[in-house]
């Protein structure tokens, strides 16, 4: 693991709370995302926790992220002009009286305090990458559609271009289509439909069907909220009449809630 090293003092807490807010000001809301996250393109570990948050909802289609020297021995290389993304790392130290007298023996047994230490690295995606080998195939979720989903679906009249690709929901304004991860990547084909159902009331909006957003003011926190809260409404309303179970449901109050 290359852990980042400078002589500057950084903030890392200042660093990943800018980072979160960065996401929240973008309508990016990090911690809702019901599909299998960004994992390491080595190991295949997946990220978790606060790393999961500060990678999730990237402009890449590619789940897997790479350290600057795991690049270089898979015998790729950096695109020009790509930025890296952070990624942290905990580690506890014993602070014991005296210690740089210790053996790493006398070390072990000595009380001392535990105190944890956040450091942070840099990764880059796959699709930052050049010259790189063919990525490990993820193991898809094999996920039976709901029918009373895809008849609410194809009820909608002059419904939204529906496309899977990036690895993140959206739906796009001003081209007006909503874009998914692919179905397999989901943990559950009731959160698919969830979060299709959330991006398909944003798309209520448009100006060619209720005209609810063309006047908005997304720079304020109180209107984009207020949309927030109709596309997790209309989800919710959609999910109950598709039948999708109550976990999902009981996950949307949260996020009304939220």
């Amino acid at each position: 693991m290359a852990v980042k090293k400078s002589n500057k003092k950084v903030d890392v807490y200042e660093l990943i709370t800018n980072q979160i807010i960065e996401k929240l000001e973008a309508r990016v809301i990090p911690w809702q995302m019901p599909w299998n996250g960004c994992r390491n393109g080595v190991t295949g570990k997946e990220y978790r926790g606060l790393n999961a948050l500060l990678l999730a909802n990237k402009k890449y289609s590619s789940p897997n992220y790479y350290t600057f020297n795991q690049i270089s021995k898979l015998g790729g290389k950096i695109r020009k002009g790509e930025k890296s993304h952070l990624v942290t790392y905990w580690k506890f130290f014993k602070l014991v009286a005296g210690a740089k007298n210790m053996t790493a023996e006398e070390l072990d047994d000595a009380e001392g305090k535990v105190v944890p230490m956040i450091k942070y690295y840099r990764v880059f995606n796959y699709e930052q990458c050049e010259n790189m080998p063919a990525e490990k195939e993820i193991k898809k979720t094999d996920l039976t559609p709901i029918e009373a989903a895809e008849e609410i679906i194809s009820n909608y009249s002059d419904c939204p271009a529906i496309q899977h690709g990036k690895n993140r929901a959206y739906y796009n304004y001003n081209d007006d289509f909503v874009n998914l991860p692919t179905q397999g990547n989901f943990k559950s084909i009731e959160e698919y439909y969830s979060t299709l159902f959330h991006e398909l009331t944003h798309s209520t909006g448009h100006k060619k069907r209720l005209n609810r957003v063309e006047n908005r003011n997304f720079d304020s926190v109180k209107e984009r909220a207020f949309e927030e809260l109709i596309a997790e409404l209309g989800a919710s309303f959609l999910c109950g009449m598709a039948g999708i179970e109550m976990e999902v449901l009981d996950n949307s109050a949260s996020y009304i809630d939220g």
